[in-house]
């Protein structure tokens, strides 16, 4: 689905209600459709795309522990720095 498909689902100023659907692909609620909210369409091709994207990248980071990269102090101190971080953003949990 091109944009101008999705501006044509869409209408003039926002008129469409976004629910139209392409075979084999699945409506997943993005807000709170009692209070007039909205749904995304997420094709299956783009699911299959997202999951074998997710499983290369898996694959690499299984390949570099094979060959000790996250053995290296300088990796290692760059992993704990960015945990750090993550942690102090999100605050006590």
């Amino acid at each position: 689905m091109g944009i101008q498909d999705v501006l044509n689902m869409i209408g003039p100023a926002g008129t469409g209600d976004g629910r139209r659907n392409v075979a084999g692909g699945r409506n997943m609620p993005g807000g709170d459709s009692s209070a007039g909210g909205y749904h995304v369409h997420v094709s299956d091709q783009a699911l299959a795309r997202y999951e074998a994207d997710q499983s290369r990248k898996f694959e690499a980071i299984r390949e570099r522990m094979r060959l000790g990269y996250y053995a290296n102090k300088d990796v290692v101190d760059q992993v704990v720095s960015a945990l750090a971080r993550d942690m102090t953003a999100k605050g006590p949990v």
